[in-house]
């Protein structure tokens, strides 16, 4: 959109009469080019660009608002913030979702209040998840007497999320931790590990005793959950387990410890490139997409090794792997 002639066209994809026009042109105002190409206008612009998304919020077709509230909060539109904290009472809830994400992005203390009016009304938990989040992610401490209650939601989704909202908030440690007794005993993987996180986080050794029983569970649930957490975490010193639960029998446990193994990143290398010699394929393969994803070419030589493996979906890996190195 680096001209005149270029803007009023993208404008008038966004005011199309068709809906899938204007639902794929807020789409990539939305998108990870999004932000780029909106700093690349005049200031001129970018309001008119915002007026006109603002106006799609009032979209016939839920898509579109869907997508406009989307774009609205990845261009950081904070003049919009207001407005789409009225959105939250659109009758779609993926709208509400969308609209609850932007604010995330978005929201201030202030508007703080009405998103957790909106949250005590809401009655959908994949929006309630959504919103405990964007009060956590606004920071608001006023808002922990809402989250506690969000504690005990009879979605687990909604208490898990709670869990890390909570720990987002800028409140002095003993609150944060005495708002969390309430889930000790709660048995969902998702919540014990998000508990374990700001446990951990806080410097509590609770924390790393809770993702020890979690990673000894004969739920593979749990174990997915604890291999999850420590990559969140990010600590050197949990490298070496993440590459033990790549033997583990479960395939999510696996793939859970392969993507926080690559959270970890390079530092993963030297443990992650021993797992190649595992006498076990499945910790070969797991090893080789960690590698792959890393794109680290100083352990090129170890994976042309297992191009001779004894397994055709090691060898096959290895090769796809080498493909992702090329020219690195």
């Amino acid at each position: 959109m680096s001209s005149r002639a270029a803007f009023r066209q993208f404008l008038d994809e966004l005011t199309h009469p068709a809906w899938e026009h204007r639902f794929l042109a807020a789409k990539r105002l939305a998108g990870e080019t999004g932000p780029a190409e909106f700093a690349g206008l005049t200031p001129a612009q970018r309001a008119e660009t915002t007026r006109t998304l603002l106006l799609m919020l009032e979209d016939a077709t839920a898509q579109v608002r869907s997508q406009a509230a989307a774009a609205l909060g990845r261009l950081g539109c904070r003049e919009a913030a207001e407005r789409l904290v009225t959105a939250l009472a659109d009758p779609h809830e993926w709208v509400r979702v969308q609209v609850g994400e932007a604010l995330a992005r978005l929201g201030t203390p202030d508007l703080a209040p009405m998103v957790a009016h909106h949250l005590e009304t809401e009655e959908d938990p994949h929006v309630r998840a959504t919103l405990v989040m964007t009060l956590g992610q606004i920071g608001d401490g006023k808002m922990l007497p809402v989250l506690a209650l969000r504690l005990e939601d009879a979605d687990s989704r909604v208490r898990a999320n709670s869990v890390e909202a909570i720990g987002l908030l800028k409140i002095p440690p003993a609150d944060r931790q005495k708002a969390l007794a309430r889930v000790a005993g709660d048995a969902n993987n998702r919540v014990r590990a998000n508990l374990a996180i700001s446990l951990v986080e806080a410097g509590e050794v609770r924390g790393r005793e809770i993702l020890q029983d979690m990673l000894s569970s004969k739920d593979e649930y749990m174990r997915a959950s604890a291999a999850y957490a420590l990559g969140h975490l990010g600590k050197a010193g949990d490298v070496p387990r993440l590459v033990e639960l790549l033997a583990d029998p479960s395939w999510l446990v696996r793939k859970n410890a392969g993507n926080s193994l690559f959270k970890h990143g390079t530092r993963a290398l030297p443990r992650v490139t021993a797992a190649l010699s595992s006498p076990e394929s499945h910790v070969r393969l797991g090893a080789l997409e960690v590698i792959g994803r890393l794109r680290d070419a100083s352990v090129r030589q170890a994976v042309i090794a297992l191009l001779e493996d004894e397994q055709g979906e090691v060898r096959s890996k290895a090769e796809e792997v080498l493909d992702r190195l090329d020219g690195f």
